[in-house]
């Protein structure tokens, strides 16, 4: 354990090996712990100029699919546009409530997808001529359990609602009351139309300079 001061404040600093320990020694009405790691090799990128690189994990240390995406745009590569890994999964969130507007023609959002500013239990919500349109993003890569899609079928079975499950990979229960949706068939679609195909190699390329 090393120590010192910041500002006034007294630091103790505790390798992870015994995270439990300090949890056990201070308290916590008169410390705060905080997680860090020691960063080599680091590279300052502009998220102006590089915007896939803007997603964040909303939890610490913990497995997370798009970690190869941002390697990849960190060592400078370019991604397949067509290939559902190639996207964070806000950049998912965002390709499906497009793919809404494609296929309904009057579907109007009226949340942003997902994420802090948008819902915490679904990840779509707008409406088309009067029917409530609702969506949940799977974007890993494995099967979505049923706990993940609790609130989405609970929610399907509300009056004038259409919910639409969109997956990589298909659920192991059926679930009638559920469009599902192949991300592969969002990209596709809205890679056939020009202004989204422009979109979409924006999202995957390192940067526009």
């Amino acid at each position: 354990m090393a120590g010192g001061r910041v500002d006034g404040y007294e630091i103790r600093e505790y390798p992870e090996s015994k995270i439990s320990t300090a949890k056990q020694e201070l308290d916590p009405k008169e410390w705060r712990i905080y997680k860090g790691a020691q960063l080599d090799d680091v590279k300052q990128l502009s998220p102006e100029e590089h915007a896939g690189l803007n997603e964040v994990p909303g939890a610490t240390w913990s497995n997370w699919d798009p970690a190869d995406q941002i390697y990849d745009l960190y060592e400078g590569n370019d991604l397949n546009p067509r290939d559902p890994g190639s996207y964070s999964p806000t950049q998912a969130e965002l390709l499906c409530d497009e793919f809404l507007r494609v296929v309904r023609s009057n579907y109007c959002p009226i949340m942003d997808p997902g994420g802090p500013s948008g819902t915490a239990d679904l990840d779509l919500i707008g409406y088309d001529a009067g029917i409530r349109v609702i969506g949940e993003v799977k974007h890993t890569s494995g099967s979505p359990s049923a706990d993940d899609l609790n609130v989405l079928v609970a929610q399907s079975q509300k009056s004038n609602t259409d919910a639409y499950l969109f997956t990589r990979t298909s659920p192991q229960n059926d679930h009638p009351e559920i469009t599902e949706i192949s991300l592969t068939t969002v990209i596709e679609t809205l890679y056939e139309i020009d202004r989204t195909k422009m979109i979409m190699n924006e999202m995957v390329s390192y940067g526009s300079n």
